[in-house]
């Protein structure tokens, strides 16, 4: 069996040039995402809790993405996986 190891690095991207992955099974429901705006308004978040594949496709953190759209970010640090799994 081969292991593949993604490569990581950190890339400033605009959030709507993101897009979501589209088997992601989670779902955020309007008050989860009600209680993270206002735990990031509050607390700030963690930097790097957001991954995208080399075709900047979501694979983590579908959650933040989504409240930092609602916030009115307009662009932030996401790690981007780089010739590895993640399609």
């Amino acid at each position: 069996m081969s292991n593949k190891i993604a490569s990581l690095n950190t890339k400033r991207l605009k959030l709507s040039d993101v897009s979501p992955h589209p088997a992601n099974p989670n779902t955020h429901p309007h008050d989860q995402i009600s209680r993270l705006e206002h735990l990031i308004e509050k607390y700030g978040y963690a930097k790097g809790s957001m991954v995208v594949n080399q075709d900047n496709v979501l694979l983590a953190g579908h959650g933040v993405w989504e409240t930092l759209q609602n916030q009115n970010y307009t662009e932030d640090d996401f790690i981007a996986t780089i010739n590895g799994h993640g399609k």
